[in-house]
C-alpha cells in the first residue's frame, strides 16, 4: 500500500517511468525466437501490468508474477511450474539480490549494468553473475 501511493504520487507529479531504450526491441525479438518471457518482480502486479501496456510489451510475457517477497522460492516455483531445469532459466535482473536469488535457485543470472540498474557495475560485478550487460539489447542471442 505504500508503495503504491509513493508511485501514485510520483506519476502524478510527472515522474513517471520510461521503458529502457532499445527493450521493446529487444523483447519482441526474444519473443520471435520463441524464447518464454515472464516477469518476477517485487513490484506490485497492478503497477507492472500497467507499465507494460504502456510500453506495448504486454502481450509478449506468458506470465507477470509481481509483489514478490520470496524470489528464490519464486524462481523454483517458475521452474517446477514449467517443467524446466533451472539451468535453462536465466533471470535477468538489476540487483545483487537478483543475481543472490537466481544462484540460490539455481538458474542462470544476467544483469543488465546500466545507468537504470539499482546497484553499481562493481557491485554487480562482485556477485558473479552468469551474463553482465551494459545494454539491454545484448540479450537477444544468449
Amino acid at each position: 500500500e505504500t508503495y503504491k501511493k509513493y508511485f501514485n504520487s510520483l506519476v502524478n507529479d510527472g515522474h513517471e517511468p520510461e521503458i529502457i531504450k532499445g527493450a521493446r526491441e529487444s523483447l519482441i525479438k526474444l519473443n520471435e525466437e520463441r524464447k518464454r518471457l515472464l516477469v518476477l518482480s517485487s513490484h506490485p502486479a497492478a503497477n507492472l501490468r500497467q507499465e507494460m501496456q504502456r510500453y506495448g510489451v504486454d502481450d509478449l510475457f506468458e506470465h507477470l508474477i509481481g509483489g514478490v517477497v520470496d524470489k528464490i522460492s519464486g524462481l523454483i516455483g517458475i521452474c517446477n511450474g514449467l517443467g524446466v531445469e533451472g539451468r535453462n532459466v536465466l533471470y535477468w535482473g538489476d540487483t545483487v539480490y537478483d543475481v543472490i536469488a537466481a544462484k540460490e535457485a539455481g538458474v542462470c543470472s544476467g544483469v543488465v549494468a546500466s545507468k537504470y540498474a539499482y546497484h553499481t557495475r562493481e557491485r554487480l560485478d562482485a556477485v558473479n553473475p552468469d551474463f553482465v550487460l551494459d545494454d539491454i539489447s545484448w540479450m537477444v542471442g544468449i
